[in-house]
């Protein structure tokens, strides 16, 4: 027991400490929802409901698995590489006549 601390609060320290431990390893990123809870699939705020982008049941839209393929799909056709300049209609600058820093 640490000195200088009733026991009582000592007892109260340590399980704050602990609760807040377990609570933060057991908090994950859902893969259905997207949100930080304690996994427990049918706790879940996504769990049987119905996508709005594919229409299956158990996830939210924003973690769709084929709203992101179709978006990387999209990107990937959209992708055109960058034109070549046209060199006929490059011309060289002309000499200045004013000197600079001298």
């Amino acid at each position: 027991m640490a000195v200088g601390v009733p026991h009582g609060d000592q007892n109260r320290q340590n399980y704050s400490q602990n609760y807040r431990g377990s609570r933060q390893q057991s908090l994950t990123k859902c893969k259905f929802c997207g949100k930080s809870h304690v996994f427990d699939r049918r706790k879940c705020p996504a769990y049987n409901v119905e996508c709005f982008y594919c229409h299956k049941f158990g996830h939210f839209k924003e973690v769709c698995d084929k709203k992101e393929l179709d978006e990387r799909k999209a990107n990937s056709q959209n992708w055109q590489p960058r034109q070549q300049s046209n060199s006929q209609n490059w011309q060289p600058r002309q000499k200045s006549n004013y000197r600079i820093g001298y």
